[in-house]
């Protein structure tokens, strides 16, 4: 399945050899503007700063109370992972409370037919509950050997708009251009709770960025 070849990626972008980097391609698509449209919005997601990450180090309560786990930037996508250290949390757990934001940029040109039926699915959808779907796409549809998914949810804990472009059977990745965030926090010990109090506009997700970063998240692509 094409989540086995995002994995897979993953584990060969952390290895010696370096990926390709076809989101800053000169390829010829002049006359495909679906294609061309694609193409821009993947440089804009590689380009954007991640909101989380802006704040942790602008914000002396973030460093108080988070350590940096993941700063992950690769070829074709970044991810900013903090987690909640352990004198911040009231029950400690085998799992790490973590608060995190991404992209993912993958480019490759498709049929254009392909691509603007991905970008229309795109600007039609709207933001929901994750689906039943298996990978968590709100929307799938299938083109001849093609594969598009729609991701475009919000929960409270896992967020996520994007598109993927696939040819399944082939395990073959030519779109995956996404923005996501997610959190898992514990409750906080004194100090925490004194620093984070749950008034609107002073918890650990405004401080943090966490709800600020979705006014991009579910409006990169308009």
């Amino acid at each position: 399945m094409w989540w086995d070849i995002l994995k897979n990626a993953k584990l060969s972008a952390k290895g010696k050899g370096k990926t390709l980097d076809t989101s800053d391609f000169k390829i010829d698509i002049e006359d495909n503007d679906c294609n061309k449209q694609l193409q821009e919005w993947a440089r804009k997601l590689k380009n954007y700063s991640l909101l989380l990450q802006e704040r942790y180090y602008d914000n002396e309560l973030m460093v108080k109370h988070f350590e940096v786990g993941e700063d992950s930037n690769y070829n074709w996508a970044k991810e900013f992972t903090l987690y909640q250290k352990p004198t911040s949390q009231k029950y400690l757990y085998s799992r790490k409370p973590y608060l995190e934001e991404g992209t993912y940029f993958t480019y490759e040109p498709v049929p254009e037919n392909i691509a603007c039926k991905a970008i229309d699915m795109l600007k039609k959808s709207t933001t929901g509950d994750r689906g039943y779907d298996l990978h968590g796409a709100t929307e799938t549809a299938k083109i001849g050997k093609y594969e598009i998914r729609v991701f475009n949810y919000h929960e409270y804990q896992h967020n996520k708009t994007g598109i993927t472009i696939t040819i399944p059977k082939e395990e073959k990745l030519f779109v995956n251009i996404a923005w996501f965030n997610g959190e898992d926090i514990n409750s906080g010990e004194d100090t925490f709770d004194k620093d984070f109090p749950m008034e609107s506009g002073k918890t650990v997700f405004d401080i943090s960025g966490y709800y600020e970063a979705r006014k991009f998240g579910y409006s990169w692509w308009k």
